[in-house]
């Protein structure tokens, strides 16, 4: 465990991260500027990769950095060679920064937790809260007598 304002920031990324995979499930948004959607996620990943950069960089740690998978490299670049054939721009574009914020940005957050264990053990834990939380409330519709 580390100490000092190192061990504190750490903890903060490690909850951010931890709180993006309990609220993945929602996807209620907000309109930014009244254009671009932006849920709590959004925020959240946003916010925590920030940090988790700026930690990076500060430590001398940016070498540590896993570099995202290939194939999520090339889906968003391909994704956003379709922009090209786009009649609407904006809505496009949001979509390939949230494309870049889950298959890039949420991989290089979550990778430091597959290497250690109890971390990873927490992950899982968010995880079957999140699912349990959908599959209730997807039953209590579904049972719900319609009117």
């Amino acid at each position: 465990m580390k100490k000092g304002l190192a061990g504190y920031v750490d903890a903060v990324i490690a909850c951010g991260v931890l709180a993006a995979v309990l609220v993945a499930p929602t996807q209620a948004s907000v309109k930014l500027f009244s254009l671009v959607p932006i849920s709590a996620v959004d925020a959240l990943i946003g916010l925590t990769f920030g940090l988790w950069l700026l930690r990076r960089l500060l430590s001398g740690e940016f070498r540590s950095i896993p570099p995202p998978p290939w194939t999520a490299v090339l889906f968003v670049l391909v994704a956003a060679v379709s922009l090209f054939r786009a009649t609407k721009l904006l809505p496009g574009v949001s979509d390939i920064f949230q494309w870049v914020e889950y298959f890039i940005i949420a991989y290089m957050l979550l990778s430091g937790f597959m290497a250690d264990r109890a971390r990873l053990r927490w992950v899982w834990y968010a995880l079957l809260i999140a699912a349990t939380a959908v599959i209730g409330v997807a039953a209590a519709q579904y049972l719900r007598p319609s009117t």
